[in-house]
């Protein structure tokens, strides 16, 4: 599901998508772990068009969920993408997630479901855009 909203703090009005995105929510383990989250949209941006966030680290929490953000700066305000890995089932998945991004024309926010997967699983076209994604931070 997806919804426009006016700030990343905005409260979303979800509607089902026309398609179900590829998605994944890869955790590095370099010198310090960090994840990113990777997505496309294949017929809207082409075959092979991926988006992906910068390096997002997790905040601790108090409840259930794992939030985690790409903020910036000494009070850690400033952000483009958060994700929160949410510890209910939906849509027939184990898991859920909450995910906004801000593009360089407007902000949306995700709604969807997760399955952890092995690395034999996943197509060869995403092990090669996760990969050169981790060399891009060496």
């Amino acid at each position: 599901m997806d919804s426009p909203i006016e700030r990343m703090e905005s409260h979303p009005d979800f509607s089902p998508m026309e398609m179900a995105l590829s998605c994944f929510f890869v955790e590095f383990n370099n010198h310090n772990n960090y994840w990113k989250f990777f997505w496309s949209l294949p017929h809207q941006h082409g075959p092979g068009s991926v988006f992906k966030t910068g390096r997002l680290k997790e905040d601790l929490s108090n409840d259930e969920h794992r939030y985690f953000n790409d903020a910036e700066g000494i009070e850690q305000k400033n952000y483009n993408s958060t994700f929160t890995l949410v510890s209910l089932p939906a849509f027939n998945f184990s898991s859920s997630f909450f995910y906004r991004q801000h593009f360089d024309s407007n902000t949306y926010a995700f709604l969807g479901g997760l399955e952890e997967t092995s690395v034999s699983e996943i197509h060869q076209d995403w092990i090669k855009e996760i990969i050169q994604s981790a060399n891009e931070e060496c």
